[in-house]
């Protein structure tokens, strides 16, 4: 069982740009309407996935086996985007919608 010192919370816009307001509103929408973001993770010899509970179509893993807390939630930022076909780059900090991960 997890407890709250197991968890990490990350903005979902984070070290990004987005296209335009419009679509940063577009996607916050769509998460509010979601309500909440946690991801079950799960890990073996061959890498990592995460899989929201809220919302399966997003899953993320990679194929580090013991994967940083920044390298997970990269991961799993860019794996909300692609699920919510955000047009979203990399780049700029944005304090937004967070998500949770163990």
């Amino acid at each position: 069982m997890l407890n709250n010192e197991d968890l990490k919370h990350a903005y979902v816009f984070e070290d990004c740009e987005v296209s335009s307001e419009e679509e940063r509103e577009r996607v916050l929408a769509i998460l509010n309407q979601i309500g909440s973001l946690t991801f079950d993770f799960e890990q073996n010899e061959n890498g990592w996935t995460a899989q929201c509970k809220e919302y399966p179509a997003i899953l993320a893993g990679g194929t580090t086996v013991n994967p940083s807390s920044k390298e997970k939630a990269k991961e799993i930022r860019k794996a909300i985007w692609a699920a919510l076909d955000a047009d979203v780059t990399e780049k700029v900090s944005l304090e937004s919608f967070q998500f949770t991960y163990a």
